[in-house]
């Protein structure tokens, strides 16, 4: 170690000792995240990860060499969660000024922090409301860091630091405070101009804007305290975090920087990826074993336990995805919301379980949901952990969750089914994977300490009752046609058309899901910054084309085949409703990134007003088709869907200026090439070489056609995906 280092190190841990002589348990301990850490200047952030990180050692640095070295200083965060990463760009930042990150794990605020602090500086006029709420008396040594800039720097210009100067650090300290506090903030101070852009998970330009901001304050800060000042050095920039992030990302093998939006794609694609797959192959094998009549029971038995899903979650963890700040308290109330809904459901399962039996005509039912209620609970306990970790753009939690769960959920299922358990299987497979994920997340991020605080909650419950209620009519229009199948046309036609509803799902869940879960907090994001958002959302349209466009496209003209190798012939009563379905679902995932792009702007109204329109279109498509059985359901759910298209796309219009010819030249170049290829796959049906060989060679010729007419006919599309390498959405916040 270098001397320097070590000499400064000895100086600073002498201090402490002398501090602590002085003021009984005044040690301020850096080794491990210590809620019981006291220390003269402290300062707060939401996650203690980037803004009161980067002040913590800025000032430590600035005062290490002079008399000031006494003061201890420290930092925490009003979310603060331990498991989290240093961003490495905050890493390369301090390094530049010559301090480091070493030894820090994220600490939550306490009250008794606060209490014991000279001097509390907040990144944001919020976190400055949720210290003096900890401790009232607060208000009096508590400023968001640019309204503690602005009055220091008044205080220079009346001449008040122009007197002696006291000799102890901890004098100037107090100096500094009564100074500061008895200055009115100048005329120029406006609400907005007392925040600190929060940078986490967002671009290098972000990191350096959060910089340019800090640096007056803390310099100033730093000078009237006997210190060194803190010069700017060269500002960091995106060549750099770019060689930072490629070293580490050789050196683990991950996806990407979990904290930026790429990263935030790869583990999102993993995470729905490998958690649905393997439900599909889960609902797949147990179809093939159990044979269509009791199939229907298991798919009779996922319509409800999605609508009991979407009950649970009552539209707040999306509200606390969106709100741009968030008080400490409001997500623990969130929780306690969720485990009391949580609890009242499965309750209300445990009665409603024979009446929904009834309905379906299918008693086996009642048992089954009964069972399936009582893992409500585990879905309770996993909603705030997850919102939490959205908000902040971290999916690699939830990716290991997910993938997790998904996994030894589909494993038990099978085992089950594989030992007669026959529809029990889906309450093997449901159970283990919502304990694992729970388990998973709860370890990985609370999601909040659960308590009783509502008015916090009273804030949310706007957008969130909207958001709530166009979930609801959403479900109604998404799963009428399941309902009105099964009570209607029986859990055996059920069967056939549920199975072929996931050719709709499996894009939505897969792609769509994969790119909403980024899209949504990441436009939220942007939004707030005032940046444009319409080259992004085209970016994302034609991601979702391409993922989904072209395989829907195979889905829909092979499903013969597909029905034939995978089900078996008892199973041929689903193959039209497949093929139908899989081309709905190309057009529900192209359309989804209007939703998100809704909620990221908080238009919970327009939402809302959205999905009554949508429902009644898709209930009267469903109603009309009933006449024809399940082909005829099929081909009213698509009619409807096409028919609500321009109403999307004029939505996306008003929001973001993007035009029909934009949207319609982001998508064409697929639907184009798919044309070409679904007919030379009919070409080879009509050859007749059988189902597997038509299967497997018919799926080459259709890949192989549609690249080739991409190439020829479109190559600028295909050169811009290869350049961006698809997922490198980033360039165009």
């Amino acid at each position: 170690m270098p001397q320097g280092l070590c000499s400064s190190r000895h100086r600073r841990a002498s201090a402490l000792f002398a501090g602590a002589a002085r003021r009984p348990f005044r040690i301020l301990q850096r080794t491990h995240a210590d809620t019981r850490i006291v220390a003269d200047i402290l300062f707060v952030c939401e996650g203690n990860l980037c803004r009161s990180l980067l002040a913590e050692r800025l000032i430590e640095t600035a005062l290490d060499a002079s008399d000031a070295s006494t003061l201890t200083v420290a930092s925490a965060g009003t979310l603060a969660a331990p498991h989290l990463e240093v961003p490495k760009e905050i890493e390369t930042i301090l390094r530049r000024f010559g301090a480091d990150t070493r030894d820090h794990t994220p600490r939550e605020l306490t009250a008794s922090m606060v209490a014991n602090a000279l001097l509390v500086v907040t990144a944001t006029r919020d976190q400055r409301t949720a210290v003096v709420r900890a401790h009232p008396r607060a208000i009096q040594y508590t400023y968001t860091l640019p309204q503690l800039e602005r009055r220091l720097r008044l205080a220079e210009q009346d001449g008040r630091f122009d007197t002696e100067r006291p000799a102890s650090a901890t004098a100037r300290l107090r100096q500094v405070v009564e100074i500061v506090r008895s200055q009115q903030d100048p005329p120029t101070g406006t609400p907005e101009s007392d925040d600190v852009v929060d940078p986490y998970g967002r671009d290098v330009e972000v990191f350096s804007a959060m910089v340019r901001q800090s640096l007056p304050g803390l310099d100033l800060l730093a000078r009237h305290l006997g210190g060194a000042g803190i010069a700017e050095p060269e500002p960091l920039d995106r060549a750099d975090a770019t060689t930072e992030r490629e070293t580490i990302n050789e050196g683990t093998g991950t996806p990407g920087r979990p904290g930026g939006l790429a990263g935030a794609f790869g583990w999102s694609a993993f995470s729905v990826v490998g958690r649905q797959a393997s439900q599909v192959v889960f609902a797949l094998y147990l179809a093939s074993l159990i044979g269509p009549a009791k199939f229907g029971v298991v798919s009779a038995a996922t319509v409800y336990a999605t609508l009991t899903t979407l009950v649970l979650d009552q539209g707040l963890s999306a509200a606390l995805i969106q709100r741009p700040r968030l008080e400490p308290e409001v997500a623990g109330t969130v929780a306690t919301f969720n485990i009391a809904m949580g609890v009242t459901l499965a309750a209300a399962t445990f009665g409603l379980a024979p009446l929904v039996a009834s309905f379906f005509a299918a008693p086996e039912l009642t048992q089954l949901l009964r069972v399936l209620g009582v893992g409500l609970l585990l879905k309770a306990v996993a909603i705030n952990p997850r919102a939490m970790l959205m908000r902040g753009i971290r999916f690699q939690a939830i990716a290991v969750s997910d993938v997790l769960g998904g996994v030894l959920g589909a494993v038990a299922g099978v085992v089950a089914a594989m030992h007669g358990a026959e529809y029990w299987a889906l309450a093997w497979q449901v159970l283990v994977t919502d304990a694992v994920v729970a388990i998973v997340l709860l370890a990985t991020n609370t999601g909040g300490r659960p308590n009783f605080q509502v008015r916090g909650v009273a804030e949310l419950l706007p957008f969130s009752l909207r958001i709530f209620g166009a979930r609801s009519l959403a479900f109604l229009s998404r799963n009428s046609d399941n309902i009105l199948v099964g009570r209607y046309l029986g859990v055996g036609q059920l069967s056939a058309y549920a199975l072929a509803y996931r050719a709709l799902s499996m894009p939505v869940q897969l792609v769509g899901q994969t790119v909403s879960r980024v899209t949504f907090p990441a436009l939220s994001r942007m939004s707030e910054e005032r940046k444009p958002l319409g080259p992004t959302v085209l970016r994302i349209t034609e991601l979702l084309a391409v993922a989904s466009v072209i395989p829907m496209a195979f889905v829909a003209v092979a499903a013969p085949e597909l029905v034939h190798v995978v089900l078996g012939p008892e199973w041929d009563a689903a193959i039209p409703v497949l093929s139908i379905l899989a081309i709905a679902g190309a057009r529900e995932t192209v359309v989804q990134v209007t939703h998100s792009l809704m909620r990221a702007l908080g238009r919970g109204r327009l939402i809302l007003w959205y999905e009554v329109g949508a429902t009644a279109c898709q209930l009267a498509g469903i109603a009309i088709g009933l006449a024809w059985g399940i082909v005829g359901v099929a081909t009213g759910f698509l009619v409807a869907g096409l028919l609500l298209t321009p109403v999307l796309l004029t939505i996306q219009y008003r929001l973001t200026g993007i035009t029909l010819a934009q949207q319609t030249a982001t998508v064409w170049p697929f639907v184009h090439a798919v044309s070409w290829a679904a007919g030379v796959y009919l070409l080879i049906r009509w050859a007749g070489a059988g189902d597997r060989l038509t299967l497997i060679g018919g799926l080459f010729a259709y890949v192989l056609v549609a690249i080739s007419v991409l190439w020829i006919a479109h190559r600028p599309t295909v050169r811009r995906l290869i350049r961006r390498d698809v997922m490198k959405i980033r360039g165009a916040r």
